[in-house]
């Protein structure tokens, strides 16, 4: 255990100084560095621990300086500040954090978030996690106190974020929490906040597929979409550089905006939630007698390839259609409801429009619906 004795060179009053070569004179199973009245530790060049575990304790900040924590060892850190270990260098094995302020790592590899030292899991403010490469697996729960953003970033091709125990829980009370992997495998543990949740491919092109029997590399099967608490403000699915997305025979409990390139859409149910699909290639549904989509009200946005199309005529239930638009590329929209169609704007450009119900079409309101189109049928 290193405590604050003052200063080991003429450097700087009053501040302990370890150099990476002093380290290297040191061998534990746990080094401890500092103590609850210690004052902002500086990691200011790269250094590297001859122990099992690394556990760092100060009432100030954490940060690093030109330097990071190398060589795989497990990283135990409890700081009365904030604490940002951002240097590309850093690989940590097992982390757990808890910070009174706001916590945020850049790691070179795999990490597990665990117990190390009696500190267990991650709990600050603002947190965010990058792994530059390897999964993230939690042994433990990610804690965003004071109603913070969770940022979990893991940026090497297949990386995985990885949950097997009760607890491992991802929480926030009013925090959005943003999570960008290759892929999610969800076996246990909860996800929650009343904020916005958003879910993304790190790469270009990635596919996603949600539901038992949905394709897709980032994948989720309806025993891991329930592991997402009912309660987010919105839930938004992939981005505008996602590839095809394939959403099948599942519910939402909350606001949907799904974005990706084609979008396949079966038996997905957001009862009285709004839904936006935004796709830059075609929207389309599955022949059978599934509705494909059901929700409050639905915007439809298609930038090539139409929405609905000849074999995947778009079956909708919904209070209304507020807007269908494949004027970027003059597309067909081709859309059916088994219940009255409420209309806002649909803009098909020179393209066709065709529009089927079993019950009337209807003006949302004041001669707010109006069709542009090459042809209509109706």
């Amino acid at each position: 255990v290193y405590k604050r004795q003052g200063s080991a060179s003429d450097a700087a009053a009053d501040t302990l100084e370890i150099s990476n070569a002093e380290l290297a004179h040191i061998t534990a199973a746990t080094l401890t560095i500092g103590d609850t009245g210690a004052g902002d530790f500086n990691i200011t060049q790269d250094v590297t621990v001859n122990s099992t575990a690394l556990h760092i304790i100060t009432a100030g900040n954490v940060q690093s300086n030109g330097g990071g924590i190398i060589g795989g060892n497990q990283l135990a850190i409890e700081s009365g500040g904030a604490v940002a270990i951002t240097d590309a260098s850093t690989d940590v094995s097992t982390l757990a954090v808890s910070a009174v302020q706001d916590f945020s790592i850049v790691n070179a590899t795999a990490t597990t978030i665990g117990t190390v030292d009696g500190v267990s899991g991650i709990s600050a403010n603002n947190i965010s996690i990058t792994n530059r490469n390897g999964n993230l697996l939690l042994n433990n729960a990610i804690t965003a106190n004071a109603g913070g953003n969770i940022t979990i970033a893991l940026e090497g091709a297949g990386a995985a974020l990885v949950t097997d125990t009760v607890g491992e829980n991802i929480t926030s009370s009013t925090g959005d929490i943003n999570i960008s992997a290759s892929a999610l495998t969800l076996a246990n543990g909860i996800i929650s906040s009343s904020g916005n949740l958003v879910l993304n491919t790190v790469a270009a092109d990635t596919t996603i597929g949600v539901g038992d029997t949905a394709t897709g590399d980032f994948n989720l099967d309806a025993t891991e979409l329930a592991l997402f608490q009912d309660g987010f403000s919105s839930i938004t699915l992939g981005s505008t550089v996602t590839g095809n997305v394939d959403i099948r025979n599942v519910s939402f409990t909350d606001q949907l905006t799904v974005q990706g390139a084609d979008i396949t859409l079966d038996g997905v149910n957001a009862a009285a939630n709004n839904v936006t699909i935004d796709s830059t290639g075609f929207i389309r549904g599955v022949s059978n007698a599934t509705v494909d989509l059901t929700a409050n009200n639905i915007t439809l946005t298609s930038a090539s390839g139409g929405i609905g199309l000849a074999n995947g005529k778009l079956d909708v239930s919904a209070s209304s259609i507020l807007n269908a638009d494949t004027s970027a590329s003059n597309s067909a929209i081709n859309i059916s409801s088994p219940v009255d169609i409420s209309l806002g704007i649909i803009n098909a450009g020179t393209g066709t429009v065709s529009l089927e119900t079993a019950g009337m079409l209807i003006d949302t309101g004041a001669g707010a619906a109006t069709i542009t189109a090459g042809t209509l049928n109706l």
